[in-house]
């Protein structure tokens, strides 16, 4: 019986010796270390796409923020622009709108130096060319012109002299030739007065 029990125990061993080596030899064969490398290439790979796909993803979002920002500024910059047209084409409206009535003002201003520059001419012309024709047309009685200038007629005599001797002197100013307005120069009387007296006696 104890020879039984040896037996059985000597093949007990056996066979557990034989398993321990089946697990040993599996845990430490070539082909289960290239299963383990591979299965963590495997991880490592597919952590490095997953961080890639993250980072891509990151990017992207940046990439949109930025496109966006360029594109707000792009718009802002375009408005600026427009702004600016308008404001160059209002200036040159008020220019356009306000040099010719400068140079209206200014011509105006112009002719009006002209005209008073010119009228004292040409009241001397006038006065010249009076004179001339009666040296050139003497009338028949021949008689001197009697001129009165405002100073003889603003002496302290003046009040002597009547307002008939007024209306003779300008009848006979006028006779001879003179025009209202050199007669109202030499009678302090105002041209319509004279206009008047000379339109009743002539």
């Amino acid at each position: 019986m104890m020879l039984g029990i040896a037996i059985s125990l000597f093949i007990f061993n056996i066979f557990f010796l034989i398993i321990f080596y089946l697990k040993l030899q599996k845990r430490f064969s070539g082909k289960t270390e290239i299963e383990n490398a591979e299965k963590q290439v495997y991880k490592l790979i597919s952590d490095i796409t997953f961080h890639t796909e993250q980072s891509i993803t990151i990017l992207e979002d940046k990439l949109n923020e930025t496109n966006s920002i360029i594109a707000e500024l792009n718009k802002r910059i375009l408005l600026a622009k427009n702004e600016e047209e308008k404001r160059k084409q209002a200036e040159e409206i008020l220019k356009n709108i306000i040099s010719p009535q400068n140079s209206n003002s200014s011509s105006k201003t112009k002719a009006k130096k002209q005209s008073t520059s010119a009228s004292p001419k040409r009241k001397k012309t006038e006065e010249k060319k009076e004179i001339k024709n009666l040296e050139m047309f003497p009338s028949e009685t021949s008689e001197p012109i009697k001129i009165y200038t405002k100073q003889i007629l603003s002496s302290p005599n003046r009040n002597v002299l009547q307002e008939s001797s007024f209306r003779e002197q300008i009848i006979e100013m006028a006779r001879k030739g003179l025009s209202v307005e050199l007669i109202a120069e030499k009678v302090p009387l105002p041209i319509g007065e004279i206009e008047l007296i000379v339109s009743m006696n002539m």
